[in-house]
């Protein structure tokens, strides 16, 4: 990443960047985890059918990635989903280092 165009806050529990170029930096950042049971997308059905397709045009590095997605709604905000997701992390490969990103 660019470090003289590139913001970097660490007070929270995970980094927060913004930038110039955040495409190229997102895509920089998610290189370090492209490899098999390294990156995985969880989203709602809406925003997979109208966010996905602009994210994978602007990155086609992730068109092949695992996308879990989950009814829109706050009754998707349960336990029962979230063990139905960690079920399918699991049998996808995932790891302790892998990388969620949650679209939406």
């Amino acid at each position: 990443m660019k470090s003289d165009e590139l913001l970097r806050i660490d007070v929270l529990p995970y980094p927060v960047f913004f930038g110039n170029d955040t495409w190229g930096d997102f895509a920089e950042f998610i290189a370090e985890f492209d490899t098999p049971g390294g990156i995985f997308i969880l989203t709602d059905e809406n925003t997979k059918k109208y966010c996905f397709p602009l994210l994978v045009s602007k990155m086609p590095a992730l068109s092949g990635i695992p996308v879990f997605s989950v009814k829109p709604g706050e009754n998707s905000k349960n336990l029962q989903w979230l063990e139905m997701i960690w079920t399918w992390l699991l049998e996808k490969g995932a790891r302790r280092n892998s990388l969620l990103i949650c679209l939406g």
